[in-house]
């Protein structure tokens, strides 16, 4: 393999590790200050792209795991649809995957998650 292939090799391969011991904090309400699962009804995990598909990973792992009801979608569909996967009443837990931190896709869906969910907590 060439060395240009091998970092990203690397990091495909760390990410059933990465994603398990994450979701292993969020559902033990770890002291890094990351959210307890058992205090949200549902769970959406979101990216674009290739952290789309990690998304898809994360939340079949999330419900096989703590029994969370949890979906995965592409940012777009939050950002476009949002209606059509919150749940008015019940309290959603958005886990937004970027690897930049800075795609404006995903952003923009954080922020149309916040908007729809604002005063429609639950609980």
């Amino acid at each position: 393999m060439s060395s240009a292939g091998r970092h990203t090799r690397s990091e495909i391969l760390s990410q059933p590790e990465t994603w398990a011991t994450t979701l292993e904090q969020l559902a033990g309400g770890s002291p890094d200050g990351l959210p307890e699962l058992s205090d949200y009804d549902y769970v959406l995990f979101t990216g674009c792209g290739s952290t789309y598909f990690l998304a898809r990973w994360a939340a079949r792992h999330c419900q096989g795991l703590r029994q969370v009801p949890a979906a995965a979608l592409p940012a777009s569909e939050l950002l476009l649809s949002p209606q059509a996967w919150l749940r008015p009443g019940e309290r959603g837990l958005l886990v937004a995957i970027s690897r930049s931190a800075e795609t404006s896709e995903t952003l923009r869906a954080v922020e149309a998650f916040e908007q729809n969910t604002r005063g429609h907590r639950g609980r």
